[in-house]
């Protein structure tokens, strides 16, 4: 069997300020919905010592 090549790319880019406040917007709902329904699945752990399906997150999530 042949050997398998592993190769990465890093790339940079620089964003002009209008960019920059956009990303940190994105970033900054998408930390706040992680750490929600991290929070959420913590919360139901501690108290019913039961996993917490995905499906309740969706359920939460559209309500």
């Amino acid at each position: 069997m042949g050997k398998k090549v592993l190769r990465a790319y890093q790339y940079r880019f620089y964003p002009t300020l209008e960019e920059m406040i956009f990303l940190h917007k994105i970033f900054g709902c998408c930390r706040f919905v992680y750490n929600y329904f991290l929070a959420e699945k913590q919360r139901v752990f501690k108290e019913e010592k039961d996993l917490f399906p995905i499906t309740n997150a969706r359920r939460i999530s559209r309500s």
